[in-house]
């Protein structure tokens, strides 16, 4: 998917040119993952990256797509304050970074949601 979006990222909008970003982000993930996974190595630290880096990325997508004041204000209100929680969570615990944060997943996945549904 990623080629075939490069092929028309000079073609094309802002909103499309941050899409492709998260589709670069999903292969760049996706290849550490196997590149870990070769080494032996444990890669679910990855999984942050990705799920932090989808909320941002497509928030920045959908904030770009939304016409309406008040919806990029809950676009940005909802973003910043997931990611204040999620911060906050691993200052104070550190160690979930290497761990399965289901908080995170339900955070990050409710707010892009969210976001489709405004």
């Amino acid at each position: 998917n990623l080629i075939l979006y490069l092929i028309g990222f000079s073609k094309f909008g802002k909103a499309y040119k941050i899409f492709t970003g998260y589709l670069a982000l999903l292969v760049a993930v996706q290849l550490v993952c196997v590149i870990l996974l070769y080494c032996k190595k444990v890669n679910l630290f990855m999984s942050h990256f990705y799920f932090v880096g989808q909320l941002i990325i497509l928030a920045i997508f959908y904030f770009l797509l939304v016409k309406d004041v008040l919806k990029k204000k809950i676009i940005l209100a909802g973003t910043s304050a997931g990611l204040v929680v999620l911060a906050v969570q691993y200052l104070f615990d550190p160690s979930m970074f290497f761990k399965f944060n289901l908080l995170e997943i339900t955070i990050t996945s409710l707010l892009v949601v969210f976001f489709a549904l405004l």
